[in-house]
């Protein structure tokens, strides 16, 4: 696997736990991880923009890895 496969791999696991956490604690330490990154595609086109690029290259990624 390549570096770019750590680094998606690493920010999925980051998303899973953080959400995770916030389910398990009933919110205790805040929202999850999915709230936040709706709230803040909400209130900016540019974190729009590049969470639009960021699953396109996980997609893009992820289809040419398949044999």
């Amino acid at each position: 696997m390549g570096l770019l496969t750590y680094i998606l791999l690493g920010l999925l696991a980051t998303f899973w736990a953080g959400d995770a956490v916030a389910h398990f604690t009933r919110y205790k330490y805040g929202e999850t991880v999915s709230a936040a990154i709706w709230w803040l595609e909400k209130r900016s086109i540019l974190f729009r923009i590049l969470v639009g690029l960021s699953v396109a290259v996980l997609f893009t990624h992820l289809e040419f890895q398949i044999p």
